[in-house]
């Protein structure tokens, strides 16, 4: 909520603002100089709680600070929704590889919040733009293919009977999962030097060399 006097009065003002009753009231807020107040007017923002009563006070800065004007109050707007709709789940978290051949499947739990659940979408952006397709019966998310190598974002998004729509993670598309398509790693080769595999070595007269052996005390250390 905004309690402000900036621009709106022709006095140096100050403002208070309480939370509680004449009786019993706790100071939240106060501002003497509002930046960008012309005459020193003041403003103050501060969170508020539903169901809270709160108390403004205008005066002036000193005995001489008197005149007349208006007094703007803002908000406190429709406040934070904390239970969703429905709520996402993912029980093996979100990989961090996707197959580029296509067919991997995400696990999603999808349960009621204030409301039931109607269908949910997978979406994913590969660099070409936006594309979607529905989640299966059970909520789980199988994606395409991708160019081997290529970056994906991607979210979820479930719809509720009410017609309301939750999106994972919150913020999305903004705000996103990303995975990258590469089916895993092939070892083309793999020395642990603990077999000779047949290296020829060289080295110029100022490089030095070197040559496999057993370190002193047959490789213990203590």
């Amino acid at each position: 909520m905004t309690v402000s006097t900036c621009n709106l009065i022709n006095f140096d003002s100050d403002i208070v603002v309480y939370e509680g009753t004449c009786d019993n009231m706790t100071q939240v807020a106060c501002n003497g100089d509002g930046d960008g107040c012309d005459g020193y007017s003041s403003t103050t923002t501060f969170n508020v709680t539903g169901g809270s009563q709160y108390l403004f006070r205008v005066g002036g800065w000193d005995g001489s600070s008197e005149g007349n004007g208006s007094i703007s109050v803002d908000g406190p707007g429709n406040g934070c929704d904390v239970d969703p709709a429905v709520v996402i789940e993912y029980p093996n978290g979100q990989p961090n590889l996707v197959d580029p051949n296509g067919g991997t499947v995400v696990e999603i739990d999808v349960s009621a919040g204030k409301s039931e659940p109607a269908g949910g979408m997978l979406h994913w952006n590969s660099g070409t733009g936006w594309n979607s397709a529905p989640l299966n019966a059970n909520y789980d998310a199988t994606f395409p293919a991708f160019e081997c190598g290529a970056s994906v974002d991607w979210y979820i998004s479930v719809d509720s009977v009410d017609g309301d729509t939750v999106v994972s993670p919150n913020g999305a598309p903004s705000n996103n999962w990303n995975a990258m398509a590469y089916s895993g790693s092939d070892i083309t080769f793999d020395d642990d030097f603990n077999s000779d595999q047949g290296w020829d070595v060289y080295a110029g007269a100022g490089t030095g060399n070197w040559d496999r052996a057993v370190p002193t005390t047959g490789g213990i250390r203590c």
